[in-house]
């Protein structure tokens, strides 16, 4: 499970995200499905920030970057979350997720991208 900072600072400003995470049921296991979608939905949030505040042209010629430094770390970007709805339908967990997250960290990181010319 994804490690979340207890750390708020004033200056951090906040970002609100809605994205849906899908987790596989294996066997009769509905808790790791349910651990699995809401880790997929954690790290959607943060993608779909990051695409929100930088041109995909950037996003991608960053990519390596920005997976090492925000996406192998995205709980230090994440506030809080609060599960919005649950659904499971046959063998998919999906899990409705709104989350704070810390727009300025994810700023910071953004601000030493490299520009494509």
């Amino acid at each position: 499970m994804l490690g979340f900072s207890s750390e708020i600072k004033a200056e951090d400003n906040a970002m609100v995200v809605q994205t849906i995470g899908t987790g596989i049921i294996r066997g009769k296991d509905v808790a790791a499905a349910r651990d699995e979608a809401l880790s997929n939905a954690m790290v959607s949030s943060v993608q779909s920030a990051v695409v929100d505040l930088v041109p995909m042209e950037i996003f991608i010629s960053n990519f390596k970057k920005l997976d090492e430094s925000i996406f192998e770390n995205i709980g230090d970007y994440i506030l809080e979350y609060k599960i919005l709805a649950e659904n499971t339908s046959g063998k998919t967990y999906r899990i409705m997720v709104e989350a704070t997250l810390f727009e300025e960290k994810i700023m910071g990181i953004l601000s030493t991208l490299e520009t494509v010319s």
